[in-house]
C-alpha cells in the first residue's frame, strides 16, 4: 500500500480515511490529499488511494466530480482487495440507497466485513440498522453484542 507523507511530522503511516483525509498514526494530524496527486496511485491499484478518490467523488472534493457511481466504483476496487474502510463505505451506500437500492441485509454484510477486519468505524453499524431503521431492538442488541466481541 502506498504511504503518504505527513506534512506535519514527516511520518509515512496513516490510519482512518474519511472525506479525502487521513490521520497520521504518529502525530494525529489530519492530512488532506490532492485529487490529482492521489489519482495515479489509485489507478496503479493502491486501496488507500482508491478509497480517497472514492471519498473525493462522494463529496465532490478538490475539484473531483460529485458522483455516487464514481465513488462506488473506486470503493469497489479497494474493497475487492479487502480494504476495510472501503467495505464500510459500500455498506453506507446500501444503508442509505446511494446509487444502489436500499438494502439493509447487504449493508450489514459489508459492515460486518469491515468490522471483522478491525474497522472501528464499521463495528457499531451492526446495531444501527435494526435499531434505527427496522425498529427491532432485540435484533439490534444481538448485533451490538456481536460487534462488542469483534
Amino acid at each position: 500500500m502506498a504511504r503518504f507523507i505527513c506534512g506535519n511530522c514527516g511520518a509515512s503511516a496513516f490510519d482512518l480515511v474519511f472525506a479525502g483525509e487521513c490521520i497520521c498514526d504518529q502525530c494525529g494530524e489530519r492530512s488532506a490529499f490532492r485529487y490529482r496527486e492521489v489519482l495515479p496511485v489509485a489507478q496503479a491499484g493502491d486501496p488507500l488511494a482508491q478509497t480517497i478518490i472514492g471519498d473525493c467523488h462522494f463529496d465532490g472534493l478538490d475539484g473531483a466530480e460529485q458522483s455516487y457511481p464514481l465513488s462506488q466504483e473506486w470503493y469497489a476496487k479497494a474493497a475487492a482487495q479487502g480494504f476495510a474502510a472501503a467495505e464500510r463505505k459500500i455498506g453506507y451506500a446500501f444503508e442509505h440507497g446511494l446509487n444502489v437500492p436500499r438494502h439493509y441485509d447487504t449493508a450489514l454484510e459489508w459492515y460486518r466485513n469491515s468490522g471483522e477486519k478491525g474497522d472501528i468505524r464499521g463495528i457499531p453499524n451492526f446495531g444501527f440498522i435494526p435499531e434505527d431503521y427496522l425498529d427491532d431492538l432485540e435484533t439490534a442488541l444481538q448485533y451490538y453484542r456481536r460487534s462488542a466481541r469483534t
